[in-house]
């Protein structure tokens, strides 16, 4: 390898590997690893902890408030 050149991809084929990899998600074969949750509230810390790079996994930001006593069960995700 000479260069960044020698490894860049033609638009064809980041066509081809996009649709191979959206393919594998809807199939539900890719499972990305989920690092860290942060409340929508906390964004700051979570963008502080990305660039940090102290994690593993994607950070996600989450819109949904806690759970608390008395609430009922959330459904499932699907296999």
């Amino acid at each position: 390898m000479r260069s960044i050149a020698d490894v860049q991809l033609t638009d064809a084929e980041h066509v081809r590997l996009a649709g191979h990899a959206l393919a594998e998600a809807a199939a539900g074969r890719l499972r990305p690893v989920i690092g860290q949750v942060y409340p929508l509230e906390q964004a700051a810390q979570a963008h502080a902890a990305i660039e940090g790079r102290g994690l593993l996994g994607k950070v996600l930001l989450s819109t949904r408030r806690a759970r608390r006593a008395g609430d009922p069960e959330p459904p499932r995700p699907r296999p």
